[in-house]
């Protein structure tokens, strides 16, 4: 039974909730129509009055989580609301039959349509900041409204060039009803905008926000219509408007910002998608780019080859394969990122296995007069700065072996040993050969090459250094990254 018990607990509490919150607003309707019996004055003060705190609140927490929330639109239509209540604010005090602006006669008609062109262009413009990916200033967008609400409330009160909108013994307006289906039209464009904007918001938010926007169009329809400030149509335009701003409370301040990790989350995983569309777009462009420059090195490579062919003088066409391996060494890097995973590294001891297969290949080698031995010790991987060099090196010296080690029908080994020990990589080439030649200056660049070698070593810090015999043993060190 227990068990019974915690399983259904978690779902009951969630129905319950909206269970009391249904309640309540049906509570709180019941009780605006009963005051609207008794003083119509008084329903319409109360309705206005919640549509303000409401507004008032939006502004408070809005303001306030305004470093924690990233998302534009939310913070420009929060701050916004602090002004629109603010003529609400207005409308409710001058409404007919309160003696505030006795000098203003209908001027609550008026602000109402002030502070509804306010908030369906605010619902509406918000969006051109949605997607931007700097955060508007709060200070700006509070000082923009702050003119905004002045020029508005002086064209009433001052200079009194804000059309009139209802007319005693007439009703309202042509400018009245026209505008009303304008501000509908804003708020309809509003939702679809929203719509184009969804992934922006957490799914409770846009739902939110899309029934808030239906609500404040009906009850636009509903002051299009009636005649009499105190009508029945008036009366459901203002519980229209109730739940619009309901909504709205929902959507920005209990879902929005009092709440607001659901948001940070979804705004982190958009930002992670985008990250990962532009890796991907990204590796791409570099397997293009790899790809491409192996594909010309081996065009370059088989020009040059076609060009030794055609060569008499065989010091000359030695010369130019010895080129065209030192291309391949080369193409071999490109080739190798290409097929790789991350583009970024490349397997040392696979780079080399392939640098010695293509020399064997290239030189026509027999592989059981000359044999040769690749051990790797452990995953070394280079990156593209470092393997280029790396496999030059590697060209250089198995190069030499397989031409000036084993003269005439001689066999023997060559042995290369990749290995990495606290940081610093090392590379050995050894083969059992007949040696140096007595008297060989090793700096001067001779037979081996080793002034070539020594440059290369130096691109990725290195250091380079000649054994003893029999045969010859080269061993290059340098760090690994470095």
């Amino acid at each position: 039974m227990n068990s019974m018990a915690n399983t259904t607990g978690p779902s009951v509490k969630p129905v319950a909730r909206r269970l009391a919150s249904a309640t309540a607003i049906v509570l709180l309707a019941a009780a605006l129509y009963a005051s609207s019996l008794h003083s119509y004055l008084l329903f319409h003060s109360m309705a206005e009055l919640f549509s303000i705190v409401v507004a008032f609140a939006i502004f408070v927490v809005a303001w306030n989580a305004r470093r924690i929330i990233h998302n534009n639109y939310l913070l420009v239509t929060g701050i916004a609301y602090l002004f629109i209540g603010f003529i609400d604010l207005l409308h409710t005090l001058g409404y007919e039959g309160m003696p505030l602006f006795p000098d203003h006669h209908y001027v609550a008609n008026q602000l109402w349509l002030a502070a509804r062109y306010l908030e369906s262009v605010t619902l509406f413009a918000a969006f051109s900041f949605a997607r931007s990916r700097r955060d508007v200033r709060a200070l700006a967008v509070f000082l923009v409204y702050s003119a905004l609400t002045l020029v508005l409330l002086a064209s009433i009160f001052v200079f009194r060039v804000f059309p009139v909108c209802f007319v005693e013994g007439e009703g309202q307006t042509a400018f009245k009803i026209v505008s009303e289906y304008v501000i509908s039209l804003i708020l309809a464009a509003a939702i679809v905008r929203l719509y184009r904007h969804r992934d922006l918001f957490d799914p409770a938010v846009f739902r939110y926000l899309k029934w808030s926007l239906v609500f404040s169009i009906l009850s636009e329809l509903a002051f299009s219509l009636y005649v009499s400030n105190y009508s029945l149509v008036n009366m459901a335009g203002h519980f229209a408007k109730i739940a619009a701003f309901y909504l709205v409370y929902k959507a920005l301040v209990e879902t929005g910002f009092v709440r607001p990790f659901g948001m940070l989350f979804r705004e982190v995983k958009q930002n992670e998608r985008r990250l990962e569309a532009a890796l991907k777009q990204k590796e791409l462009l570099l397997k293009e780019v790899h790809h491409r420059v192996k594909n010309n090195l081996n065009i370059v490579n088989s020009l040059i080859r076609l060009h030794a062919a055609r060569l008499k003088e065989t010091g000359i066409a030695d010369r130019l394969r010895d080129l065209t391996s030192r291309i391949l060494s080369m193409a071999l890097v490109h080739e190798k990122l290409y097929q790789s995973g991350d583009l970024s590294d490349i397997d040392l001891g696979a780079y080399v296995r392939d640098t010695v297969d293509n020399l064997y290949n290239g030189y026509g080698i027999d592989r059981e007069r000359i044999r040769c031995d690749v051990r790797s010790r452990g995953g070394i991987a280079l990156t593209i700065r470092q393997a280029i060099p790396c496999g030059m090196i590697v060209n250089e010296l198995v190069t030499n072996c397989l031409k000036y080690a084993f003269p005439g029908d001689r066999s023997g080994t060559i042995a290369v040993e990749v290995s990495l020990a606290d940081g610093v990589v090392l590379l050995a080439v050894r083969d059992d050969g007949v040696g140096l030649p007595e008297g060989l200056d090793i700096d001067d660049g001779g037979t081996l090459g080793l002034s070539l070698i020594r440059s290369l070593a130096e691109q990725i810090s290195g250091s380079v250094e000649v054994g003893p015999g029999p045969g010859t043993s080269v061993v290059v060190r340098f760090p690994l990254g470095g």
